[in-house]
């Protein structure tokens, strides 16, 4: 029963983010992220740990902490624009995402089933249904941005 409620809350959720614009659910998204990274104390210094792996003395102990809070605020906000952009139409999503290498995911596309599937970037917040169709659509655009920005 519990997992019942958690579907219906969470398509609730995605019916009212779907609803709302995508500049306030952005806006709204950072500000949750912020809190999160207020809020969760062990998984903001793992990724302040990840990073000061990664960039080691390249980077200043408050860029590296300015990195990490960035870093969960566009993750707040990629989340709930992720509601709205599944419930937009492609040529909506194509006037705000930059789309890069689209002719290899069209001939992946080719070569596998005709059925539609999901391909994912590793932002969790652009999300792209791929068939032979949709890249036929797609096709007139340049480029996917890893970092993708609402308001461009």
């Amino acid at each position: 029963m519990l997992d019942f409620v958690v579907y219906v809350l969470f398509r609730a959720g995605s019916a009212i983010a779907a609803a709302l614009p995508l500049r306030f659910l952005f806006a709204v998204g950072q500000f949750l992220g912020c809190c999160a990274w207020l809020v969760s104390r062990k998984y903001r210094h793992l990724a302040e740990r990840n990073v000061a792996i990664a960039f080691g003395d390249e980077k200043s102990p408050r860029e590296l902490h300015c990195l990490v809070r960035d870093h969960f605020r566009r993750l707040g906000a990629n989340f709930l624009c992720s509601a709205k952009l599944t419930a937009m139409p492609p040529e909506e999503i194509l006037r705000r995402v930059k789309v890069e290498n689209i002719e290899a995911m069209a001939r992946i596309s080719r070569r596998r089933s005709r059925r539609a599937r999901f391909e994912s970037s590793g932002n969790m917040g652009v999300i792209c249904a791929i068939d032979a169709e949709v890249c036929r659509v797609r096709a007139k655009c340049e480029r996917l941005s890893e970092a993708w920005q609402p308001f461009h």
